[in-house]
């Protein structure tokens, strides 16, 4: 899928260089992290710490719209105050980090690491209506913005156990990343065994058929 994305978003021309459509980026850093889509949007590079042994990220806001003529503002807090929180980041996202940083053409007067076309706070509902183009044209038409987030959740439960994943997605506790956050593959225990008896009486009647 994220083949996909990168072909789709390739620019058409634009005289700014930019890629028209800047989504996989976006999408890494969700995939990296587990943050939502307006607080992987309101990421400054004050939030960011390339130069540490083990690079960082700290969600400390999220991108709102505000009635009326303010339109999109960053607020000062994440979704919850659970979600403000420092995540290290893997190779993958410390790459893509890198490359933003010393691209000129995205640097902004706010700092910001994913600004909109023009430099201004991006809309995550513009964000969206993207996905959605790109999702469709790639058969990928289930995948949202927060199924990167649940994919987070699970990938996490399932290999470092329910409370790491609860930690990574700044959750108050383990019932709602269970409930709502992993996915469920139920594996019974092993009761072949005892199960083989219901073969066991079919092959007597076979046998004493013959």
């Amino acid at each position: 899928m994220r083949k996909g994305v990168y072909a789709w978003q390739q620019p058409t021309g634009r005289p700014n260089g930019l890629h028209e459509k800047d989504i996989l980026d976006v999408v890494d850093i969700m995939l990296a992290t587990g943050a939502r889509i307006g607080e992987a949007l309101a990421i400054s590079w004050t939030d960011v710490d390339l130069e540490a042994e083990k690079p960082t990220v700290t969600i400390n806001g999220t991108v709102i719209k505000v009635k009326g003529a303010h339109g999109l503002r960053i607020q000062d807090h994440p979704k919850s105050s659970n979600s403000r929180q420092r995540y290290f980041l893997p190779t993958f996202a410390v790459e893509m980090m890198r490359r933003r940083q010393a691209n000129t053409v995205l640097q902004n007067d706010l700092g910001l690491v994913f600004p909109s076309t023009v430099l201004t706070i991006r809309d995550p509902n513009g964000f969206r209506k993207q996905w959605r183009e790109c999702r469709e044209s790639l058969g990928y038409d289930w995948v949202t913005p927060h199924t990167f987030r649940k994919s987070v959740g699970t990938i996490l439960a399932n290999t470092q156990g329910i409370a790491a994943a609860t930690a990574q997605l700044g959750h108050s506790n383990e019932k709602i990343t269970s409930k709502h956050y992993v996915q469920k593959t139920h594996e019974v225990p092993d009761n072949t065994e005892v199960l083989q008896a219901f073969g066991e009486e079919r092959k007597k009647e076979e046998d004493q058929a013959t």
